[in-house]
């Protein structure tokens, strides 16, 4: 793979990421610009869509803390 698309792959992985946390609250070419894709790229419907798809199939997980119960003496 070439380093040009390499870059691509991880930039939508991040814009996809993006709105998956967004959980709705954020455009997908918002979330593009966010991450530096060219204005050519954003108008770019293939690229709009490779980013919504991988968004769709991204669960976000939210941190939880946990609390180790143990005995005191």
């Amino acid at each position: 793979m070439s380093g040009a698309k390499e870059a691509e792959e991880r930039m939508i992985a991040h814009a996809s990421g993006i709105i998956a946390a967004g959980r709705g609250k954020i455009k997908i070419r918002q979330a593009m610009r966010l991450v530096e894709f060219t204005e050519a790229q954003v108008k770019n419907i293939t690229l709009y869509q490779k980013v919504r798809r991988k968004a769709e199939r991204m669960m976000v997980i939210a941190s939880v803390t946990v609390i180790s119960m143990s005995k005191s003496n």
